[in-house]
């Protein structure tokens, strides 16, 4: 009795250990998987950018949106229709895995190359500038001097001493590069107290002159209203999904901003404002037909932005002979990041 109890037990013991080494063989096959190391397909407006490719004509969409642009800017929206086709929204992101090869496999031996030599360029820069503890700025406006580091001289001419915007202001990153083209002032926007703060912080520890910048809480949109948003969203806009929206934001259009504090002069807009950039420029489109600023115009936080954006802009921009390109120095395989429209008078051509 004893010695058929004994064998049961051997038996067990040795099932569960050919399982447990049959369990780790197959653990291991896991290990060159880790998750998905990117911010996702953006998914927090109204529509997801899957959802609105679905239930819009997106062929129709696409013709207006490559209409007049050169073929790079055309590769580059290409590039990221193939990236909000194919990696998942951020809602989704924990149920994903990605092989840990494919972070190096997926570029060309030339593309890895310039991402090596951007990698090490931009660590230099980013030694150049301070930032409140437990933050960063974002690495592409450093890189790309939100899209101005690879103009001509003389689109950096036209702006000097001219007045300029930073709409979605965050902690103040977008504001310390603007400080380097010689502004008349800098009038940033941003709707989180907190960001309000740092922002205020980060020129502060940078030594920027506080008669060059005004920080303003107000949205950016094509009229005077006001809207409920989330006070726990970091990089929360006023057309966000949030059940907790429990907090009330103002908002201003530029036109409006500027005529009021009798400005005049404007010669660049940044703009990241999370959503609301088709509002946003069509409550400045008096002021671009009448100063023609440069502009450098983030698309990557909404299907609305991407595919209405730079249509809207350029039936403003008719009759005032402007040059539109999209523009990527991130142009990373993973997310949108940096994705932007860059517009100038057609003068300043390089």
């Amino acid at each position: 009795m004893y010695l058929i109890i004994i064998f049961i037990a051997l038996s067990i013991a040795i099932f569960e250990a050919l399982l447990l080494v049959k369990i780790g063989n197959k653990l291991k096959k896991f290990k060159k998987y880790i998750s998905v190391p990117f911010p996702g397909i953006p998914d927090s407006q109204p529509n997801s950018f899957k959802e609105f490719i679905l239930y819009h004509n997106t062929p129709k969409l696409l013709k207006e949106l490559y209409k007049n642009l050169d073929e790079e800017s055309i590769r580059i929206i290409n590039s990221s229709l193939q990236k909000i086709l194919h990696l998942p929204d951020t809602e989704y992101l924990k149920y994903y895995l990605i092989d840990k090869h494919f972070l190096v496999d997926f570029k060309t031996t030339n593309e890895k190359r310039a991402y090596i030599k951007r990698s090490f360029e931009l660590s230099k820069i980013l030694k150049q500038y301070k930032f409140p503890k437990g933050t960063h700025g974002f690495s592409y406006i450093f890189y790309s001097d939100i899209n101005l580091k690879f103009a001509n001289n003389k689109l950096k001419n036209y702006i000097r001493n001219k007045i300029f915007i930073d709409g979605g202001a965050y902690i103040g990153d977008c504001a310390l590069i603007m400080a380097k083209y010689s502004p008349q002032k800098i009038y940033s926007f941003d709707i989180s107290q907190k960001n309000i703060e740092l922002y205020k912080s980060t020129m502060s520890i940078n030594k920027i002159d506080k008669d060059l910048y005004e920080i303003n809480e107000y949205a950016l949109s094509n009229k005077k209203s006001s809207y409920k948003i989330s006070s726990r969203l970091e990089f929360g806009g006023i057309f966000e999904n949030s059940k907790d929206k429990d907090t009330i934001v103002e908002s201003v259009d530029i036109d409006s901003f500027l005529q009021n504090r009798h400005l005049s002069g404007l010669g660049l807009v940044h703009a990241d404002v999370q959503g609301a950039l088709c509002e946003m420029i069509i409550g400045m489109r008096n002021t671009i037909r009448r100063d023609r600023p440069v502009l450098s115009l983030d698309i990557s936080n909404s299907a609305k932005e991407f595919f209405y954006a730079k249509p809207i802009l350029e039936q403003i921009l008719k009759n005032s002979n402007y040059t539109i390109k999209i523009i990527n120095y991130d142009d990373d395989y993973f997310g949108l990041v940096g994705l932007s429209i860059f517009a100038y008078p057609k003068e300043l051509d390089y």
